[in-house]
């Protein structure tokens, strides 16, 4: 196992960047909803209800509040995250730790339901390792997981609001 984690992580950061970030966009969108499509249509947990607050705004201004949203999550609960556990001895040589952790706070700051909490877990394994990625890349990680999370919620803020407005 762990060898094919490795070998998808080279092949992950050998591709061009901007394949890369329509990856991680696609994989952080399909396993939202394949988790969503479990929880909700098997154990009958509720629907996130977070969205409900933002869709009442018109499209236009729920984009503009996308992109700093996406922003300040990455700093907080991604860069400062690695930042600061990097500075401890124990957590240098322990990533996986560091981007549990990153996801932990980021899935307890949308701490909406249990369904939202576990979807938004998962996704911040993707930004967080897509931080990792991007800085193996000398791309500017926190930039890279800005686009990936926004361009992620502009999908699904558009799917909101075209099927549930």
């Amino acid at each position: 196992m762990k060898i094919i984690l490795k070998k998808i992580h080279a092949f992950l950061v050998k591709l061009p960047i901007v394949w890369f970030v329509l990856i991680m966009i696609a994989l952080n969108f399909l396993i939202s909803l394949s988790i969503s499509f479990v929880l909700v249509d098997i154990f009958k947990i509720d629907k996130p209800h977070t969205y409900i607050y933002i869709i009442k705004f018109p499209y236009w201004l729920q984009l503009i509040i996308l992109l700093p949203a996406a922003f300040l999550e990455t700093i907080i609960y991604v860069w400062l995250v690695f930042k600061i556990l990097r500075l401890i001895k124990y957590f240098r040589n322990n990533i996986i730790i560091i981007i549990l952790i990153s996801a932990l706070l980021f899935s307890i700051s949308h701490h909406d339901n249990l369904n939202h909490l576990i979807i938004t877990f998962f996704s911040g394994v993707l930004f967080a390792y897509s931080y990792l990625v991007a800085e193996e890349k000398n791309f500017s990680p926190v930039l890279i997981v800005t686009i990936i999370h926004f361009t992620f919620n502009v999908i699904v803020f558009s799917i909101i609001n075209a099927f549930y407005l």
